[in-house]
């Protein structure tokens, strides 16, 4: 079990994740707000039922690719957006999507462009907080990102399992398709470990804040 401050002092100290708690978590941690010492603990997930007393599980954290991810404890189901339109490029090659890891950048240039409201998938991201990391830190993964995320998917589902969360499926993305639709990904789901297809941006689909502490 590893103490942080707050939410800055995450981010300083992420890197220093002790190579000993590794092969007991395979890289996944829960985050967690110490409600009576205000303060931040990445927890093993196996742990987990031991500590739940200590406060509210603000995160599952995910070591992967040289990154330190943070994906919210929680899914929710929302379209993409409320109206289909073009807001930045548009990707309609496969190994394209996957290459791309701009979620943040993304997930602005549509909250821009369709408004600050939680109706939809960006805008539910960009709003989302709690009480370890606050809202604006938080964003709609990219289609690369799902992808580096969903290499370490067995530790992932375990970890929701834990937190007796639902999730999985195909995860909305902020990678654009084109005008009408946006890519989707598979990497939670239990047969394959890559994006899929394209999905119409106003059918609404399973949607998980996340960001990245490095």
């Amino acid at each position: 079990m590893q103490k942080f401050l707050n939410y800055e002092g995450l981010q300083s100290l992420a890197g220093k994740i002790q190579d000993s708690y590794l092969p007991r978590s395979n890289g996944v941690f829960l985050l967690q707000h110490d409600t009576a010492n205000h303060f931040e603990r990445f927890v093993v997930p196996e742990y987990w039922a031991a500590n739940a007393h200590l406060g509210a599980c603000c995160g599952v954290v995910v070591q992967v690719a040289g990154k330190i991810y943070v994906l919210a404890p929680i899914q929710v189901s929302l379209p993409w957006a409320t109206s289909s339109q073009l807001v930045g490029a548009a990707v309609s090659k496969y190994f394209d999507a996957m290459l791309d890891l701009d979620g943040k950048a993304k997930t602005a240039a549509i909250v821009d462009r369709y408004g600050t409201g939680t109706g939809y998938a960006a805008g539910y991201c960009n709003a989302y907080g709690n009480a370890s990391i606050e809202a604006g830190k938080w964003w709609l993964g990219s289609a690369g990102e799902w992808i580096e995320i969903g290499a370490m998917r067995a530790g992932v589902l375990k970890a929701y399992e834990m937190l007796g969360v639902a999730f999985g499926g195909s995860q909305n993305s902020s990678t654009e398709y084109n005008r009408s639709n946006f890519w989707y990904a598979q990497a939670m789901l239990d047969w394959c470990q890559q994006i899929s297809q394209w999905r119409s941006k106003t059918t609404a689909g399973p949607t998980t804040p996340i960001t990245r502490l490095r």
